[in-house]
């Protein structure tokens, strides 16, 4: 997903920016439904390195 893969860096820079490190969780935020290779990406991304990034499906 091209949402996930534009989005991801600075989420990361969010969650792992020193003294900024109090998101307990953050979003990327898209329109196409989340797939399988992406979800099972976001499971890895998290519990691997105890990320706390997921994705949030929204129409417009």
């Amino acid at each position: 997903m091209n949402c996930f893969r534009d989005a991801f860096g600075q989420l990361l820079d969010y969650c792992c920016y020193p003294d900024v490190r109090n998101a307990s969780k953050v979003f990327v935020v898209g329109e196409p439904e989340l797939d399988f290779a992406t979800k099972k990406y976001l499971e890895f991304i998290n519990k691997e390195f105890n990320i706390p990034i997921d994705y949030l499906q929204v129409e417009l």
